[in-house]
């Protein structure tokens, strides 16, 4: 009885001691981190619901955000990916549905009036002529206010999301006539929108009172305008019209001009080009890298 007793105090004592090992090793493994995360949401703008992809990069803790504008072919599968890579460098990444007033995501008639197919499971390799008549309809259902106001909306969406660290600003990508959307965008929230870069965008230096590259002085961004080799043939003043506004404004804002057709940064296009897309999104990934602070 007495060797049962010790030997029972014994396994007593025993367990206790790898009982406080094991919480001890507990307390110093590090907690698992989280895996990238994409989800559809759905956002109040400024004239009714739109859809949004919104993305979450892996870890813990507040990240930088970044706004996505898309092009003229809208929401589709490739901005998936665009979404994926950007939150895998760290960033909560939203791209809303900016045409959600002509078109929903499965190509019905939006809340506005306008051409009737577009965003959901299309591609890129839109006619110029599409591209056009979207440009004319889609634009036209949306005034430059009404644009600014969506803008602030899904900022505010964005700092309302426990995983955004508001401390630093957001970052905004344009691509074709979402070009147009970053540069209005930068100007409705100059506080919060810190970079913005655009590739073959649509639009942006033109002769009307209301061009965006107007709208520079109201920002307080740096910019990056990766423009396609045929659409500079075609409008070789934006350039200088785009550095004078950068350089009235005290901004940086780098111009440049690739090697490749328009679309170049879209998979889904035909103008795809690797190394074009590659190249804007090294310069892209530095510029936020400075800017996003």
């Amino acid at each position: 009885m007495r060797y049962f007793k010790q030997s029972r105090a014994l396994a007593q004592m025993s367990l206790a001691m790898l009982l406080s090992f094991a919480l001890a090793a507990c307390s110093t493994i590090a907690p698992a981190r989280t895996a990238l995360s994409e989800q559809h949401v759905q956002i109040q703008a400024a004239d009714g619901i739109t859809d949004a992809l919104l993305f979450m990069p892996p870890g813990e803790g507040p990240s930088p955000a970044v706004l996505v504008w898309p092009d003229l072919a809208g929401l589709r599968p490739v901005y998936n990916a665009i979404g994926r890579d950007l939150a895998q460098q760290g960033y909560v990444v939203l791209i809303p549905n900016n045409f959600y007033r002509s078109a929903d995501l499965d190509g019905s008639a939006g809340a506005g009036a306008g051409a009737g197919a577009g965003a959901g499971e299309g591609t890129g390799n839109l006619t110029r002529e599409v591209m056009m008549e979207r440009l004319r309809d889609w634009r036209a259902a949306a005034s430059d206010a009404a644009i600014d106001r969506d803008a602030a909306a899904y900022v505010a969406y964005l700092d309302g999301l426990g995983r955004v660290d508001t401390a630093r600003r957001i970052g905004v990508i344009g691509y074709n006539v979402g070009a147009a959307h970053a540069f209005r965008a930068a100007a409705a929230m100059p506080s919060r929108i810190g970079a913005v870069a655009v590739a073959h965008p649509l639009g942006v230096a033109t002769s009307r009172p209301n061009s965006p590259h107007l709208l520079v002085g109201q920002t307080q961004a740096a910019y990056l305008v990766a423009t396609a080799r045929p659409d500079d043939e075609r409008e070789p003043e934006d350039k200088r019209d785009l550095a004078n506004a950068f350089a009235a404004a005290g901004l940086e804002g780098d111009v440049i001009v690739l090697d490749a057709g328009h679309g170049f940064a879209l998979p889904d296009n035909d103008n795809y080009d690797e190394a074009a897309a590659a190249e804007f999104q090294r310069r892209t990934l530095a510029l936020f890298q400075r800017a996003l602070r």
